[in-house]
């Protein structure tokens, strides 16, 4: 790695702050990303069910229809 890959990345390091200040505490961010995912793969989930459903409901159907 070039050292101006390491300056940029110890500079962007939340840790090493110019101003002295302690570094942010990541962890709100981290549960919140966590519940998006869950939410999108629960939303994902259900539309998968949903559509099975309806595609078997709607083969019974075309079979009972004639």
């Amino acid at each position: 790695m070039s050292l101006v890959h390491r300056a940029v990345g110890w500079l962007a390091d939340s840790s090493h702050r110019l101003d002295g200040s302690p570094a942010r505490d990541e962890r709100g961010v981290s549960q919140s990303t966590e519940q998006a995912i869950l939410i999108v793969a629960a939303f994902t989930v259900g539309s998968a069910i949903l559509a099975a459903v309806v595609a078997f409901v709607t083969g019974r159907l075309s079979v009972l229809g004639g």
